[in-house]
């Protein structure tokens, strides 16, 4: 091979490694600071907070692990592609929950999951408690919240209520969290259409965004926040049993005689 050729070869080679080098510094530069290659073009990335996490929880996205609760709390998962994916928290012994977001350049989003255990924790009342008969009338006697006497979350943020068989909740607070904007906002959402009476409903001990209820097979737990997916999981299975949330305990009348605190 001549010199002259040898000098273009060596030329074209500096020219490829120049452009090679480029284009990685040029995309690296665009990964640390938050772009996303999505396309053929950069993105903003993404974020995730999911809150109410607790220990021993397992967080998923698209089937690839983001981390374990190591406390109870809050994670923030950061710099995540736009578009379509698959959120899972899961646990051990634990129904889990799930849902299918769609998140868009630059886009932050909250969660709220909350896990069942498949068998629940109880702890059991019977006619020596000193508050049995007391727990037990209260049960017995609970009222089905209507429009004009809407049941109210501990923290004051949300309004509950039946509408024929429908389960309403209303946010009176301003801004609305996020979930009641999907992708319109309104303050009231109709958060389930039962095919059977509902005996009784309340929110969740401690939870604005979580709605208890039973039927005639059992007690269940049904979360406000339709995005994705509405989560849906069962709680207590029992035929015909009557529950009330006091206190921020949840007491089911399991028999005559027997009162459980179910403890979530």
């Amino acid at each position: 091979m001549s010199k002259k050729k040898k000098r273009k070869s060596g030329n074209k080679a500096i020219v490829v490694l120049t452009v090679v080098f480029f284009v990685a510094g040029f995309y690296a530069g665009g990964y640390f600071s938050g772009m996303r290659l999505q396309n053929f073009r950069f993105v903003k990335s993404c974020s995730i907070t999911i809150d109410n996490l607790k220990i021993g929880q397992k967080i998923f996205l698209d089937e690839s692990s983001l981390g374990n609760a190591t406390e109870n709390g809050k994670m923030v998962f950061s710099g995540i592609t736009p578009g379509k994916h698959n959120l899972i928290v899961t646990k051990n012994a634990y129904w889990p929950w799930a849902k299918e977001i769609t998140l868009a350049s630059s886009g932050r989003v909250s969660f709220n999951p909350f896990l069942l255990a498949q068998i629940p924790n109880v702890e059991i009342l019977t006619l020596d408690n000193k508050n049995f008969q007391n727990l037990k009338d209260s049960i017995e006697v609970s009222m089905l919240p209507s429009a004009d006497n809407p049941a109210k979350s501990s923290d004051g943020s949300a309004l509950l209520w039946l509408d024929g068989s429908s389960v309403m909740v209303k946010s009176p607070k301003s801004p609305l969290p996020e979930y009641f904007c999907n992708p319109d906002c309104a303050d009231t959402l109709n958060i389930l259409n039962a095919s059977t009476d509902i005996k009784d409903v309340s929110f969740f001990p401690n939870r604005s965004d979580l709605v208890v209820f039973s039927t005639f097979e059992g007690i269940f737990v049904i979360e406000v926040d339709g995005r994705g997916i509405r989560n849906f999981q069962p709680l207590y299975k029992g035929e015909f049993i009557n529950f009330k949330v006091l206190d921020d305990k949840l007491y089911v009348l399991v028999t005559p005689e027997k009162i459980y605190n179910i403890i979530p």
